[in-house]
């Protein structure tokens, strides 16, 4: 089965009709009407929303970074217990964000 990709960012906030996020040609993402929370609170929540394909993308250029690290560590006879650390929980949070096994 393949895993459904997400709507590519960069995403932005749209206040008519809304607030909705909305896509770069924008499709709508996410419809924060009707928000039940406190307005600070949902106001956050939209912004954690929108910042979450560039976040991706930054774990994704982590993760190859780390990686790249790791290896030449490796090459060298070094351990770097931190970086493998670091990895497992950079490569968790985009399983968890693709909705990927780790």
């Amino acid at each position: 089965m393949t895993t459904p990709s997400h709507t590519p960012g960069p995403w932005h906030i749209g206040v008519k009709p809304g607030p909705f996020i909305y896509g770069p040609q924008g499709e709508e993402v996410a419809d924060m009407r009707g928000d039940t929370l406190a307005s600070g609170e949902a106001r956050a929540n939209r912004d954690l929303i929108v910042a979450a394909p560039d976040m991706l993308a930054a774990l994704l250029a982590a993760q190859a970074t780390v990686e790249t690290h790791t290896v030449r560590a490796y090459k060298y006879g070094c351990v770097d217990r931190d970086a493998e650390a670091t990895l497992a929980e950079i490569s968790a949070a985009i399983a968890k964000a693709t909705g990927t096994p780790v």
